[in-house]
């Protein structure tokens, strides 16, 4: 079971955002503290928002999960969409946030060129917004044929 659909407010969504992207940073504040070895430190760097990313997918199916559960009990209710439109850009503008305070800590800790760092960012910045897109698609085909097959 996953649970009541009070455990997937707007306030939970958040939290779970807030929760991991300090996570996140906290693991960043580490690796930043020695300087980069190699290049693909710096580029892990930069991907270390996918946790966010992956955090927020998880609450969504467990979300898509709760919602069919309450479907099957009182069809025909109207429910929200864990995979809505407005969720994704959310989730993509936390991961940008994060993404921001990540280079800060780059630029304070890390004698790299201004435009490498911008270089590195903005490539993270593509692949993670790739992946939040694909993960919302996914989860949205499979939410809406979960909902289709019980009609």
């Amino acid at each position: 079971m996953a649970g009541k659909l009070s455990d997937y407010s707007q306030a939970n969504w958040s939290a779970v955002c807030r929760c991991v992207g300090l996570e996140v940073y906290g693991e960043a504040q580490k690796v930043a503290a020695t300087p980069p070895a190699h290049p693909l430190v710096i580029q892990r760097f930069f991907r270390l928002p996918i946790a966010l990313i992956d955090a927020v997918v998880d609450f969504n199916r467990r979300h898509s999960q709760a919602c069919i559960e309450k479907t099957q009990a009182f069809p025909g209710i109207d429910l929200p969409d864990p995979w809505a439109k407005d969720a994704e850009d959310a989730l993509r503008a936390e991961v940008t946030a994060v993404l921001k305070r990540l280079s800060g800590l780059v630029r304070q800790h890390w004698a790299l060129p201004e435009h490498l760092v911008a270089v590195c960012a903005d490539n993270a910045a593509q692949e993670l917004q790739q992946q939040i897109g694909i993960e919302y698609e996914v989860g949205r085909d499979a939410f809406w044929h979960a909902l289709r097959g019980m009609s």
